[in-house]
């Protein structure tokens, strides 16, 4: 319906421009002061696919290379939130966005970068066997010719 699509153009329009704005490291350090952080996480979970890729890609930029919003978002639970989707992707990739879960490994591996403690959490939550199990799920034959094979960067 019209009221919905507004809603969710409104949405990613909004996190599109806030991951510009976290490009800029101190922007990017900004986000918790005004409660962006459980705002940004809570719509990494939003119904509509869109709004969770944007959500994501801000997650990812805000991470990337910046120590304290590491362990801002650690400690705030991201990361069960980021690998419960690609859980899921890596026992059935069906009805998966290719787009939507390239976000998420984005969003991930910005975590993961550089952090001690993100890597350890990651591996007491079995990251590394999800990992695998994921990148197995996408190199099976029958995605061979499938949208897996070529996502594109927005």
């Amino acid at each position: 319906d019209a009221e919905k699509a507004g809603e969710e153009e409104e949405l990613v329009a909004s996190l599109e421009d806030l991951e510009e704005q976290a490009t800029d490291i101190d922007n990017a350090g900004d986000l918790d002061h005004w409660g962006g952080v459980d705002l940004i996480l809570r719509l990494a979970g939003h119904k509509l696919p869109k709004v969770r890729q944007a959500a994501l890609w801000v997650i990812g930029t805000t991470v990337q290379s910046h120590p304290k919003m590491q362990a801002t978002l650690l400690s705030r639970g991201a990361l069960p939130k980021l690998l419960d989707p690609l859980r899921k992707a890596a026992k059935s990739l069906k009805g998966e966005d290719p787009r939507l879960l390239a976000k998420n490994i984005y969003a991930l591996s910005s975590l993961l970068r550089s952090c001690p403690e993100c890597l350890e959490k990651f591996a007491a939550l079995k990251g590394p066997r999800l990992a695998a199990d994921l990148l197995s799920a996408v190199s099976g034959e029958e995605r061979a010719d499938g949208p897996w094979t070529a996502v594109k960067r927005k």
